[in-house]
């Protein structure tokens, strides 16, 4: 019998917890009223529950490639721990009830928008890195649902702050994912994954970093100036990314591997770190709103 860990690891709690931190800032933009936080709840938890069963079935689609790379060799299906049959159970009973509870208690447009992140994460992403250097690209759609799921459990409308927070994530997300693509090269490389850093230079990759860390700069200041984003966290989200992009920017003219690599987890916690404190800020907007 697999531990309640291992069954805990195969949702790969990491994603979750960033998707739903991402739900909860997209859900606290569009908030002006104590009384939405039912829906939120809801919302965050049907959303994860959703998230969760697209990490389950992306475990056993992927689990003869990561069975070969050093860092996932170890997950419960590929080693083999949980059976490939009780990790399908678990995942179809997830995506049930996290849809039911979508369905229930939010606007239909959140269950819609779960459903495309699932198919996109769990089918298009997974079978994309296989084939083309652009699956980062690609995985940035589901990626970057939740944050849009968030906002529309409130608002119940898609409009273009919706989209601009969608353009704002997917932009942090190229710039982090590329920087894990960096100093874990090997295991991409070792599991055949043409991932941009394996089939171009580094200074092809610290490039498109670069720009997509402009979109994401970009994105904010639209948000604060033309958006529904108040000046004091847009001034918070703008200042965490000009200090995030310092960091991208030093990159530029590193010519040796562990110097990359250094470089890249550096880059890599920060944009961490801005994930982790994106919800605080936006909790700062609900206040000048609720005032």
């Amino acid at each position: 019998m697999a531990s309640l860990r291992s069954w805990y690891r195969l949702i790969k709690p990491g994603i979750v917890y960033g998707n739903a931190w991402h739900f909860l800032a997209g859900g606290l933009v569009a908030m002006t009223s104590l009384s939405q936080f039912s829906a939120l709840f809801w919302g965050l938890v049907g959303t994860s529950m959703i998230v969760a069963a697209a990490c389950v079935t992306n475990n056993i689609i992927d689990r003869k490639y990561d069975a070969i790379m050093h860092r996932t060799k170890k997950r419960a299906v590929a080693s083999g721990e949980i059976r490939t049959l009780h990790a399908v159970v678990f995942s179809v009973l997830l995506l049930l009830v996290g849809s039911f509870v979508l369905y229930s208690f939010v606007p239909i447009t959140v269950l819609v928008l779960g459903m495309l992140g699932y198919i996109g994460y769990s089918f298009i992403y997974t079978y994309s890195k296989r084939i083309t250097p652009r699956s980062t690209l690609i995985g940035t759609f589901p990626g970057s649902i939740p944050i849009v799921a968030g906002y529309a459990a409130i608002s119940g409308e898609l409009n273009s702050t919706a989209w601009l927070l969608f353009l704002f994530i997917a932009a942090w997300q190229m710039t982090h994912f590329y920087a894990i693509t960096i100093f874990r090269k090997d295991d991409y490389k070792a599991a055949n994954l043409p991932v941009l850093s394996v089939v171009r230079p580094f200074q092809r990759v610290w490039m498109e970093m670069f720009v997509y860390w402009v979109v994401y700069i970009g994105s904010a200041t639209v948000l604060t100036f033309w958006g529904d984003l108040n000046l004091l966290p847009g001034a918070i989200l703008i200042t965490l990314g000009l200090w995030w992009g310092w960091q991208v920017w030093l990159g530029r003219n590193i010519k040796k591997i562990p110097a990359q690599q250094k470089w890249a987890k550096s880059v890599f916690v920060r944009s961490l770190l801005l994930s982790m404190l994106l919800p605080g800020v936006m909790a700062l907007q609900f206040v000048i709103q609720l005032v």
